[in-house]
């Protein structure tokens, strides 16, 4: 993605949803209303924007105890990542 304001302001965008997400899983979490545990993503968002922004929709990406950040850069759908998280109960 070439550095244009539209470019950058997409990647920021892009950090502030996996903050967003890592902070509701947080709280959900902390409400015992999301099962297991929680390894946060908060203060790594940059690195998963910077490792799945190149990346074509065909490619995988897998992680390990720490890969919220990486579902959401790559476009993974939060509805069913939510889903996910909430029916392990």
């Amino acid at each position: 993605m070439p550095a244009t304001a539209t470019g950058l302001k997409d990647l920021y965008q892009s950090m502030v949803l996996i903050r967003e997400a890592e902070q509701t899983v947080l709280r959900l979490f902390s409400q015992n209303r999301m099962p297991g545990f929680i390894h946060s993503y908060i203060g790594e968002e940059a690195v998963a924007v910077g490792v799945c922004t190149p990346l074509r929709p065909d490619d995988y990406v897998t992680s390990t105890h720490r890969g919220h950040g990486h579902i959401v850069a790559k476009g993974g759908d939060l509805r069913l990542f939510f889903a996910s998280r909430s029916a392990r109960r």
